[in-house]
């Protein structure tokens, strides 16, 4: 059972390490937005992957966004770690640990005030799936980020 999730996450790795483009897609009750982006990503050692991405958010008015996350392949705790790298300091996000073949779940929510963070990640033929949950009282929304080779 080991080996076989060792291997999903090596799969998830796999794709992950070839990123190059980004779309997503965010919705709540108050709006929907569309971004894209290119994704630039530099190899921190073998288990270590920054993603920069650089795009831009569409909806009532164009938006250019950029952000940096860092990616760790722990196979000892079986997990894949996400980091947002902002203003220099790392703020820990959510560590995916495999469902099944094609599915990776955040192990724990990430809490951030009084909103709740739920992710999981598909894996798919040409890079990955991300979908983001976040539940508040003043927030109910859904990010769905495709990761593409």
């Amino acid at each position: 059972m080991k080996e076989e999730k060792t291997q999903i996450l090596l799969s998830a790795w796999d794709r992950l390490a070839k990123i190059q483009q980004l779309t997503c897609n965010a919705k709540s009750k108050e709006f929907t937005r569309k971004g894209k982006a290119l994704v630039s990503i530099k190899k921190e050692g073998t288990h270590v992957l920054v993603f920069h991405e650089k795009g831009t958010w569409s909806g009532k008015q164009e938006m250019n966004f950029s952000n940096v996350f860092r990616w760790t392949l722990d196979l000892n705790a079986g997990v894949i770690s996400l980091e947002h790298l902002r203003y220099d300091a790392p703020i820990f996000l959510v560590n995916l640990i495999s469902l099944n073949n094609h599915l990776l779940i955040s192990l724990q929510p990430h809490v951030c005030g009084k909103d709740i963070y739920t992710g999981k990640m598909h894996l798919k033929s040409d890079g990955v799936h991300l979908h983001w949950s976040i539940m508040g009282p003043k927030k109910n929304e859904e990010i769905d980020s495709y990761y593409f080779f």
